[in-house]
């Protein structure tokens, strides 16, 4: 999870404090970004005919 690697990096070269209430915001944002860029891509990796089942339509 890249939130944890965000938080560990403020921790070890910044010298910053983390509150738990910024850390959980910061975990639900990054899925919450992830999850919407894999909505917008959706129609574009998933849905086209040659990404479902690509050996079946070579016969």
């Amino acid at each position: 999870m890249y939130a944890s690697a965000i938080i560990q990096a403020q921790k070890v070269y910044l010298n910053m404090s983390t509150p738990v209430g910024y850390q959980i915001l910061l975990a639900l944002s990054m899925q919450m970004f992830g999850l919407g860029l894999a909505g917008l891509a959706y129609k574009y990796i998933v849905e086209p005919p040659q990404m479902v089942m690509r050996n079946k339509f070579d016969h």
